[in-house]
């Protein structure tokens, strides 16, 4: 019966062949053999099947349907004769004001522009053919607009898209909402976002944040669990003290009952993100990021020393959001790193550090040096300046090593110090 209805769409001539001449129909699985020539044909034939669920619709349906249609008839018809201002003022020929310029007619049927104009009859056969693969709102209106329009056609497409509970479910995800952005963190360790990243190069990293001066921290884990992330947290903790928030997604070593525990005992702030919306916890996914493309570029040494390496040099160097490096923001001293070896300001200069005048001596000065024997000052004579505050001072024929602070210029020689 189906295949009776379907052939009923075409025109076709019977033509009589004796069996004798019918070959193999089935030429999915081998193509009929030349019985001349005995052997497999060379004519490459072609095969096509198309399971159509929805008749087409033809041109003469709509030619039919067109005369019966009562506005598409009157349409048809000022087509043909003329549009007068009477015909532009008729409440059923409403719809199509403003088009009676672009309406032409060929072949029985009304047409806008190259779009055939469907009577009313066939508007549903029409949408379902459009809807047949459910393409989506927006292929499906942009499909109509190169065949077929009539009046309100975008609105019927709408609710038959609306309506069909396979488009709902396979649908697109709605516009991303404008990212709320957290709170500003207005002293360091205020709030904290951790999360994973890896793996890389086989291992896994957790990966700490602090809002406020943007400070980066990182440590190979062995595994995401609560065990491990409490065992970094807690050396992290050990030299910073504990936020007041930490924020993560919801990792399952995050929302353990052992991590929330942990997190509880130490008076934190559990904060968690939306499920598979990782943008949520943008601040530390950013630098999740930022590592692994740090980490990349380095080749030099095992991965720890790379990693030590890293994050040296991101908390050194200055954070676009703060104007200075992310050590600065949080220790209020820049870190000394290889490259203030080259500033004059790192010059060691020990005058300038003591507190008041450097005493000097020369080669040949007589001077009392501290003696730690019986005596407590020995007589004797400076031999060499060994530096700013160093002398070799001989006494007895003894050749002594004294800094500056154990010798006093001798002026008096009958006068010695007890």
């Amino acid at each position: 019966m189906r295949w009776a209805l379907l052939l009923a769409g075409y025109d076709y001539k019977l033509i009589y062949r004796p069996g004798n001449l019918h070959a193999n129909a089935d030429g999915l699985s081998r193509l009929p053999l030349d019985r001349e020539k005995g052997e497999g044909s060379s004519q490459i034939r072609s095969i096509n099947l198309l399971n159509v669920d929805v008749f087409p619709v033809t041109v003469d349906e709509v030619k039919v349907e067109t005369r019966r249609d009562p506005e598409l008839s009157k349409v048809l018809n000022r087509i043909l004769k003329g549009w007068s201002d009477r015909d532009r003022k008729d409440p059923e020929l409403k719809q199509f004001s403003g088009k009676e310029d672009e309406l032409t007619t060929d072949y029985g049927c009304v047409l806008w522009g190259g779009r055939v104009v469907i009577p009313c009859s066939l508007r549903n056969k029409v949408i379902d053919l459009l809807h047949e693969v459910h393409p989506g709102m927006a292929r499906m209106k942009a499909l109509a607009r190169g065949y077929v329009w009539w009046p309100n056609l975008d609105k019927q497409m709408e609710e038959r898209v609306s309506n069909c509970g396979m488009c709902q479910a396979n649908q697109r995800n709605p516009a991303k909402a404008p990212i709320h952005p957290w709170e500003r963190a207005v002293r360091p360790w205020q709030r904290i976002h951790i999360d994973h990243a890896g793996p890389i190069a086989g291992k896994t990293y957790l990966i700490l944040v602090d809002t406020f001066s943007k400070w980066m921290d990182a440590a190979r884990v062995a595994s995401t669990s609560a065990a491990e992330t409490m065992k970094m947290l807690r050396k992290n903790f050990a030299t910073h003290g504990l936020p007041e928030i930490l924020v993560s997604d919801n990792g399952s070593g995050f929302v353990s009952e052992e991590f929330k525990t942990f997190l509880k005992r130490n008076s934190i702030k559990h904060v968690t993100t939306a499920p598979y919306h990782p943008s949520s916890n943008g601040a530390v996914e950013r630098y999740v990021q930022t590592f692994k493309n740090m980490l990349s570029k380095m080749n030099k040494g095992n991965l720890e020393e790379q990693l030590d390496r890293c994050l040296f040099q991101y908390r050194i160097t200055s954070h676009p959001s703060t104007g200075v490096s992310p050590a600065e923001k949080l220790m209020k001293r820049q870190l000394r790193s290889a490259l203030d070896a080259m500033h004059p300001r790192f010059v060691n200069k020990e005058k300038e550090l003591t507190h008041g005048k450097l005493r000097e001596f020369k080669v040949g000065d007589r001077v009392l040096t501290r003696g730690y024997g019986e005596d407590k000052w020995l007589m004797g004579a400076v031999m060499e300046r060994l530096g700013n505050t160093n002398y070799i001072v001989e006494v007895g024929g003894m050749r002594l090593h004294r800094h500056v602070d154990q010798i006093i210029a001798l002026t008096e020689p009958t006068l010695i110090p007890q």
